[in-house]
């Protein structure tokens, strides 16, 4: 996905079948369209970070 298409990032529960909350390990990805991706990764807080200063770099 475009780093410019990011609206926000928040990190999130992973969960089994979509529904039961197992681990603190995703992050969720939210469009400028309104759709939302979720990612499970390690060091999300990281990525949280090293995402929104690539972002900003390209303004």
């Amino acid at each position: 996905m475009p780093l410019r298409q990011i609206a926000a990032m928040q990190p999130c529960w992973t969960r089994l079948f979509g529904l039961l909350p197992i681990a603190p390990t995703s992050l969720s990805v939210r469009l400028s369209d309104g759709s939302e991706h979720r990612f499970v990764i390690g060091k999300r807080e990281q990525w949280m970070v090293d995402i929104a200063l690539a972002r900003d770099r390209l303004c």
